[in-house]
């Protein structure tokens, strides 16, 4: 919904200009600010196409008939309109009847898409429901700084990884490895991990770089020039022989 563009809306008759926000003068999004602007004048131009007659109907139309689109577009808006109303962080804690549904919806809205774009490699994290990602065939994921606790169950420990799974070395949203280690300064223990993930025989890995903190709205999703890091993995990846040729 943020990515709507208003302007767009005017142009098309829905939104009138005067209706326009003024121009937020920010060097970053506040995207917390952006969705109680943009929420409220979304909803306008749905509600007038939805009441609409003319040529943006019929193409609203035609664009819920087609194919690709009609055999998962009610099943998402089902479950949209469920997840708006129940106060729960995931679907997996909404009531058993809903739950259930919402499962059917999913496994339906797979096959949708499989059945419109073909077969797409989709990865999924390991954090809801793993049953319905190994059914439709996804790799799952391990977070390598995950598997220095818990018992001999961790699926991040190394032992537990499964061979269609993206390693990781974490999370976009996890501490740094110095911080999660509780490590002050010991050399470059950072790139020793991802040492160690390269000389894994897994077909996939992902080497992070942290761009966000966890449960905060605001200086997120950015960093600074990352390409001494990018040499300095491609080297690696080359003495390795796990660089793309």
């Amino acid at each position: 919904m943020l990515l709507i563009s208003l302007e767009e809306l005017v142009k098309d008759g829905l939104l009138n200009k005067d209706e326009l926000p003024k121009p937020m003068d920010a060097k970053r999004v506040k995207y917390e600010a952006v969705a109680t602007v943009k929420e409220p004048l979304i909803a306008k131009p749905a509600e007038r196409l939805i009441l609409s007659e003319g040529g943006l109907k019929k193409q609203l139309k035609d664009f819920c008939k087609y194919p690709g689109i009609s055999g998962w577009l009610e099943d998402a808006a089902y479950f949209a309109a469920i997840d708006n109303s129940l106060n729960t962080f995931t679907w997996n804690e909404w009531p058993e009847p809903l739950k259930d549904q919402s499962k059917i919806a999913m496994f339906a809205l797979f096959d949708a898409i499989f059945k419109s774009v073909g077969e797409i490699n989709i990865v999924a994290e390991d954090l809801d429901d793993v049953q319905l990602r190994k059914v439709v065939g996804a790799p799952g994921m391990a977070f390598f700084q995950f598997g220095f606790g818990g018992d001999s169950e961790n699926p991040h420990l190394l032992h537990n990884h499964e061979s269609d799974q993206v390693v990781n070395t974490g999370t976009h949203g996890n501490d740094t490895v110095l911080k999660y280690l509780a490590i002050s300064e010991i050399g470059d223990i950072s790139w020793t991990l991802i040492r160690w993930l390269v000389l894994l025989s897994y077909p996939c890995k992902i080497y992070g770089v942290r761009m966000n903190v966890s449960a905060t709205q605001c200086g997120n999703w950015s960093f600074d020039d990352l390409e001494p890091e990018a040499t300095k993995l491609r080297d690696i990846l080359s003495m390795h022989g796990r660089a793309n040729p």
